[in-house]
């Protein structure tokens, strides 16, 4: 006798933190995700899925849930990271690299299967935030109350010498200019 039955396979998420990102460990990440079958245009919103970095573990490991629901292969699942407080998605990765449906550095596209494991795997990297002010000093009295301009990654402050400004959030592991 034969039977037909759809081929299927999974998909697991994982968090990797980047370096400088310490505060992290022990935060729980969670991403959003939706599937469009093979042949269809339509995307169905399709789980919840979390992940919990252990407070004692490392960077750069990566710590993973696999959902067990199961999926026909050929099925592109987009997978989303939740905004998480002090911290951006700075990288996505798909494995098997032939897996991968067209992710972006924040979205995994992955296709599901066929692969040795059966299991299609997206990685998101988190790098943490930071905070800097910025203070004007000026050595010649002629100065002082005097507001000078600033910009930081392309968003203009305006700090009064003597003075600093409040705090401003930089996005980790990006590279920025303060010009004055």
């Amino acid at each position: 006798a034969l039977f037909n039955a759809t081929a299927t396979g999974y998909v697991k998420i994982c968090k990797t933190l980047g370096p400088n990102a310490s505060e992290l460990l022990g935060g729980t990440f969670t991403f959003t995700t939706s599937y469009q079958l093979s042949g269809s245009t339509s995307w169905t919103p399709w789980d919840t899925v979390s992940v919990t970095v252990p407070a004692d573990g490392s960077l750069g490991t990566a710590y993973c849930t696999l959902d067990f629901h199961r999926l026909p292969v050929g099925t592109v699942v987009q997978a989303s990271e939740v905004a998480h407080s002090g911290s951006h998605v700075i990288g996505v990765t798909v494995r098997p690299a032939s897996q991968d449906a067209g992710s972006t550095a924040t979205t995994a596209m992955m296709m599901v299967g066929p692969n040795n494991s059966g299991t299609t795997t997206a990685t998101f990297t988190d790098m943490a935030d930071g905070t800097i002010e910025i203070c004007k000093n000026v050595t010649d009295p002629i100065y002082n109350g005097m507001v000078f301009t600033f910009v930081v990654n392309g968003k203009t402050y305006s700090v009064r010498a003597g003075d600093c400004s409040a705090p401003i959030t930089v996005l980790g592991n990006r590279r920025g200019a303060c010009r004055n």
